[in-house]
């Protein structure tokens, strides 16, 4: 009778079986050794590419808005349709906060 490999103390049995250990003599180590460092983004570097993508980010939601199609809307609004630049700037400084919290987040842990 065959056993079905797939049980549970087939896939243990196979498990314990573990192959032997081939030493590499340190090649590892050495290989990593001549690689470059990573060179790391500063502070300033990382903030631009974050307002970059804020600036973007802003520039197409503004271009693909649905606002211009929905004259009623517009009506309501004038303030927003005659002079969009506050409602962009509010728009993007919570997008850039967003993105930097998250950054910060991310560098804290």
């Amino acid at each position: 009778m065959k056993t079905d490999s797939r049980t549970p103390e087939a896939v243990a049995a196979r498990m314990r079986h573990t192959e032997p250990v081939i030493d590499d003599i340190d090649f590892t180590t050495a290989v990593l050794a001549q690689l470059p460092r990573a060179n790391a983004l500063s502070d300033g570097f990382r903030n631009a590419i974050v307002l970059g993508a804020t600036v973007l980010g802003s520039a197409l939601a503004a271009w693909y808005s649905v606002l211009p199609a929905i004259p009623g809307l517009l009506e309501a609004l004038t303030v927003v349709a005659t002079n969009p630049a506050p409602a962009l700037l509010a728009a993007g400084a919570l997008t850039w906060g967003a993105a930097f919290a998250a950054l910060w987040s991310v560098a804290r842990s």
